[in-house]
């Protein structure tokens, strides 16, 4: 299909968000032998070990810096219009949406409000293809908005070899890279990011450290320990969450 060329792979992961528990995961990437047949293999490591671009499912987290910082209210409306920094290509959303309050802006995934949320946190004044200067403290704190919702570190799921998150260096970012990190590009987060972050959001704010093992059996007497499930994080108010 249009656009897929460089699909090659794909991961499922569910986990029940009120106990960080994985009931099931699952990896397939498509390779070609030396004729160029395509065949199957199982990926699934990849679950833990893979970062990839992130992209939009990261807006759920982001919102919420407008929230915090004071960027945006419950209920903000904004114009989603493409955005045009000075020497810079247009940066839009899929298709112009119009008018449109915080709700639909992620219904319809939004990238034009996430922008205009990101240079009101870098206290920027935006004026169309004009130079753009935002303050750098903001890229922190969408960093420790991410990583509050498990993007920014390993999750401490109990399987070897995780990998982290990669991020541009702070000195690194700009005007549009930081506008760009607010929708989901510029870093890269595993599979099982992901899904502590969106159990994050459906337990109402409440962040489980995601594991596999839900109890242990001595091989010799048939004993069983349960594994204690910890007390959840609670990184936004449950009234935000809600809402």
């Amino acid at each position: 299909e249009p656009n897929t060329e460089y699909y090659n792979r794909s991961f499922v992961v569910i986990s029940d968000p009120n106990t960080g528990e994985i009931l099931a995961m699952s990896g397939k990437q498509v390779r070609k032998d030396d004729n160029g047949k395509l065949y199957v293999v199982d990926y699934t490591p990849g679950v833990t070990t893979l970062p990839v671009t992130a992209g939009s499912v990261v807006k759920g987290a982001s919102m919420l810096v407008g929230y915090k910082y004071g960027a945006i209210d419950i209920g903000t409306s904004m114009m989603d219009e493409c955005i045009k920094i000075k020497d810079t290509p247009e940066k839009c959303s899929w298709k112009p949406l119009g008018y449109i309050d915080d709700v639909l802006a992620l219904k319809f995934s939004s990238n034009s409000y996430q922008y205009k949320i990101a240079i009101k946190v870098g206290e920027g004044e935006y004026n169309y293809n004009e130079s753009l200067n935002l303050n750098k403290d903001a890229f922190d704190k969408y960093k420790k908005m991410y990583a509050d919702f498990g993007l920014g570190t390993k999750t401490g799921i109990d399987l070897p070899g995780e990998a982290g998150s990669i991020f541009l260096k702070k000195e690194k970012v700009g005007p549009v890279e930081l506008a760009t990190i607010s929708f989901g590009q510029r870093f890269e987060v595993t599979p099982i990011h992901m899904i502590t972050m969106l159990s994050t959001i459906a337990n109402n704010g409440r962040k489980f450290t995601p594991r596999l093992v839900k109890a242990t059996i001595d091989s010799k007497t048939g004993e069983r320990h349960d594994i204690e499930v910890k007390q959840g994080e609670q990184v936004i108010s449950e009234e935000t969450a809600k809402k």
